[in-house]
């Protein structure tokens, strides 16, 4: 499979793979960093969505890096396929605490960030947004504030139902500050 790239509107930048990563601040330290497998599930992710959507293209500008139902459907498959080879923190007995092995019922936005989406900003330089909106701006019709450590399966229903009794469908703009 062809490795995917990140392309500005004016210039092609080099595919992903063929450049370095891109250094997180904060001393954000990504689990399984010792794991090839580990490692792999970002870029592997990305590649999937290319094949599918085209090669991920710059947005400028976090405000227009929104997202669709549709999208976060695909996150939440994803998560169900996958979360069982993934880690989380929790706190337990007055200490954060490694936990492998995560139910999908389980998963948070924390485990998300910490398993796919630094993985995609600090191994491929791309926002989860950017996978799937092909360089366009998107102005979100709908904004998510919500904690990170509710489910992200039950976020995904209750976005769902809302789309329902607002009468927007899977392909409206929804911002939600992760993505």
């Amino acid at each position: 499979a062809a490795p995917v790239g990140l392309r500005h509107a004016a210039r092609e930048e080099p595919a992903l793979g063929e450049f370095a990563p891109v250094v997180l601040t904060g001393g954000l330290a990504l689990p399984h960093d010792d794991d090839v497998a580990a490692r792999a599930a970002a870029p592997a992710f990305a590649a999937d969505v290319a094949r599918e959507h085209g090669q991920p293209v710059r947005v400028e500008g976090a405000e227009h890096r929104a997202i669709t139902l549709r999208e976060l459907g695909l996150l939440v498959k994803h998560v169900k396929q996958h979360s069982r080879s993934w880690v989380g923190r929790r706190w337990s007995a007055g200490a954060w605490r490694e936990v492998r092995g995560l139910k999908p019922e389980e998963v948070n936005l924390y485990d998300v960030n910490l398993n796919l989406l630094a993985r995609l900003g600090a191994e491929l330089g791309i926002s989860f947004s950017e996978l799937f909106a092909r360089g366009q701006e998107r102005k979100p019709k709908v904004f998510l504030s919500h904690a990170w450590s509710h489910s992200l399966l039950q976020t995904y229903e209750a976005l769902v139902q809302h789309a329902k009794d607002r009468g927007y469908g899977n392909d409206e703009p929804i911002w939600i500050c992760a993505f």
